[in-house]
């Protein structure tokens, strides 16, 4: 039914004052009908503006320039829309969820043994025994995971293999 919303919608105004509402500006994205796409206006706050460089980047502050973003949009040319269209779904198809998982879990890796052969350097006492906790916690589940169903485990394993 959202897709539904976001498809009948000119312009999808998708404007936080900080980081968030990245999904949302995604989804719209996806929704668009290839052949006659609409406009997305996005805060230049939102995490997903630096992806997203079709969308029209606005500051949520800015009263007259949000005003004259929606103009644009509302007045932006077929040829246009669908070329900046076909650039954001590029961006989407090349970093979906899959490779956002993998770099998460990489990155989560080498963390942890940076963290283990450098002694954390710039950590505290107290950022040091939060870490490894979280990292316990962390490592508890997976073995819940684990246990629960053998392609989970092929799954956390075949990830550590990719870093």
């Amino acid at each position: 039914m959202l897709a539904a919303l976001f498809r009948t919608a000119h312009v999808g105004y998708v404007t936080p004052l900080r980081d968030g509402m990245n999904l949302v500006a995604k989804e719209y994205v996806s929704a668009q009908d290839p052949e006659n796409p609409d406009v997305l206006v996005l805060s230049r706050f939102a995490g997903a503006a630096q992806e997203l460089d079709g969308a029209l980047i606005v500051n949520p502050v800015d009263i007259d320039g949000m005003a004259d973003a929606l103009a644009t949009a509302l007045e932006m040319p077929l040829a246009e829309r669908q070329a900046r269209h076909r650039g954001m779904m590029a961006q989407l198809r090349e970093n979906n969820v899959s490779v956002w998982r993998d770099n998460f879990m990489c990155d989560l890796q080498s963390a942890d043994g940076a963290t283990r052969t450098a002694g954390a350097p710039g950590w505290g006492r107290k950022a040091r025994a939060r870490f490894w906790r979280a990292r316990a916690r962390l490592r508890l589940r997976a073995i819940a995971l684990k246990q629960k169903s053998r392609s989970t485990a092929a799954f956390l394993l075949a990830i550590r293999a990719r870093c």
